[in-house]
């Protein structure tokens, strides 16, 4: 009598890699944004509960409630509206020339050895000296208006975006290089279509940087000499005592450096369609 055939085990059909993502992505991005929520709130409830709880002088750290009341009072000011203005000039006109100043000076250190030869040093010099110590300087030379401030954070905004360009713009791979000249392409089509492409990422980064540079720079420059800006009321408002009006416009500094971060994201992924999403942070 012959022995029965044995079946072969069925293995089971592995999910396509699509679906497995398809079920596995919703569930992780539902989670992400609840839990962020979820976490803010923990963190405003124990700081609302820390002065009872523990005995904080809300003139220490006033709580949320507070904030919100005295946040509410800034926007029905009329004298806070100038404020804002005046730094968000100084902020804008700093990351946009400083971020501009430094990119061109990254090409032309590239394109040209005796030139990155000749400046850098000159550049790496200028960075050491601590920035701070030129408040004055641009205090006397271009007085207590918007320039100094824009010059001051305009300078802090310029090294770290160097940096970034150069980095990138010499980051062209080397067998990508030589198809291009091997196709005969020129310096200039080499640039546009193979170094620049390259250094969208690293520049797109050293804009991510120049932006929050660019507020901080603009905030103590005020707290040196200013006669209007959010810097500028801070100070007052710490001569003040009022803590919860300084929180407010911590909190609203906070808001204009994320609404340059999304910009800047969002330039990235129109700029740089071709590579993935950047994943800079929650909020990208």
């Amino acid at each position: 009598m012959a022995a029965p055939e044995l079946a072969a085990p069925v293995e089971d059909d592995p999910a396509p890699e699509g679906d497995v993502v398809a079920r596995v992505g919703p569930r992780r991005v539902r989670g992400h944004w609840i839990g962020i929520p979820a976490l803010g709130l923990a963190l405003l409830a124990l700081w609302q509960l820390a002065g009872p709880v523990f005995g904080v002088a809300s003139t220490l750290i006033p709580p949320p409630l507070e904030v919100v009341a005295a946040f509410g009072e800034l926007l029905t000011s009329p004298i806070f509206y100038r404020h804002l203005w005046v730094t968000v000039q100084e902020i804008v006109l700093a990351f946009v020339v400083g971020s501009a100043a430094a990119f061109l000076l990254g090409v032309a250190v590239v394109t040209s050895r005796v030139f990155e030869k000749t400046v850098m040093p000159y550049v790496v010099a200028l960075q050491i000296v601590p920035k701070i110590a030129l408040a004055p300087l641009f205090l006397i030379w271009l007085g207590y208006g918007i320039p100094s401030k824009a010059v001051f954070a305009g300078t802090i905004v310029f090294f770290p975006m160097l940096v970034n360009t150069v980095q990138g713009l010499k980051s062209l791979d080397p067998n990508h290089e030589e198809m291009l000249v091997s196709f005969g392409a020129s310096k200039r089509a080499i640039f546009w279509h193979g170094r620049l492409p390259s250094a969208a990422p690293f520049v797109f980064a050293g804009l991510d940087i120049a932006a929050v540079f660019a507020i901080t720079g603009a905030v103590v420059a005020e707290f040196i000499g200013a006669q209007a800006g959010l810097g500028y009321q801070l100070i007052q408002f710490n001569f003040q005592f009022f803590t919860a009006g300084t929180f407010a416009v911590i909190v609203l500094l906070s808001v204009l450096g994320w609404l340059l971060h999304m910009a800047v994201l969002l330039a990235e992924r129109t700029v740089t369609f071709w590579r993935p999403a950047p994943r800079r942070g929650a909020a990208a």
